[in-house]
């Protein structure tokens, strides 16, 4: 009887540090996974800073082109402007300049008002192709300074298309990084001051687990008050 009984407590001893083996096998199994995962997230972490900082960057970048581009426009704009109104002024003098010298003239003899008719048309076709001359030289100027508008404003609106994709493409990788943060366990860098939390010990780990759902009042069992310390209505 006393073999048997000594064998017996040899069999649950060697079932009892199996058993032990194996909860600790599993423990330190799901403690590197846990590591591993950490790890992980960590350097997900890090690529979705720099790529933040990148894309924030490449905004500043944008909106800087974006306001040199419209000072352009506005510079070429002005341009445009002045050109347009000075060449009818020109065409005018010489029409008044023509009027005037006839003018001047009508007092003297035939002789001399049929020689000055002559020279005067002559100074008056040679004005009015000089004028003509300029609005033709003026012309493409003009419609290349259109063109450099047309231009300039067609990269400023994609410019801004490409400032509101990065726009949304900078919330959008700042949403994901929040919510990548949240949906791992609660760590204490996670929370602030004033939040409201929920403390429970898990023994199988020996360690303390946070828990919080936004501003969600959560109760203790009052056989955990003297453990934590606490007393009634903390």
């Amino acid at each position: 009887p006393q073999n048997t009984n000594t064998r017996n407590c040899d069999i649950k001893q060697t079932n009892f540090n199996t058993v032990l083996t194996r909860e600790k096998l599993k423990k330190e199994h799901i403690i590197n996974e846990l590591h591993e995962k950490l790890k992980k997230m960590t350097q997900q972490q890090e690529r979705d800073k720099d790529l933040i900082e990148t894309l924030s960057e490449d905004r500043a970048c944008l909106l800087h082109e974006k306001k040199k581009l419209e000072e352009e426009i506005n510079k070429l704009r002005s341009v445009n402007l002045v050109s347009s109104a000075y060449l009818p002024t020109t065409s005018v003098s010489g029409a008044e300049v023509s009027a005037a010298c006839a003018v001047d003239l009508a007092g003297e003899t035939e002789r001399l008002v049929s020689v000055a008719t002559t020279v005067e048309e002559g100074r008056a076709d040679s004005a009015m192709d000089a004028s003509m001359m300029a609005v033709r030289e003026s012309i493409p100027v003009l419609s290349e300074e259109k063109q450099r508008i047309m231009l300039l404003e067609r990269t400023l609106q994609m410019k801004e298309e490409e400032n509101k994709r990065l726009n949304q493409r900078l919330m959008s990788q700042s949403m994901s990084s929040v919510s990548s943060r949240h949906s791992e366990k609660i760590a204490i860098r996670d929370f602030q001051v004033g939040d409201l939390v929920l403390i429970i010990l898990d023994e199988r780990h020996d360690n303390y687990v946070l828990f919080t759902v936004g501003p969600t009042l959560y109760f203790l069992h009052s056989e955990s008050l003297a453990a934590l310390d606490l007393k009634p209505g903390e």
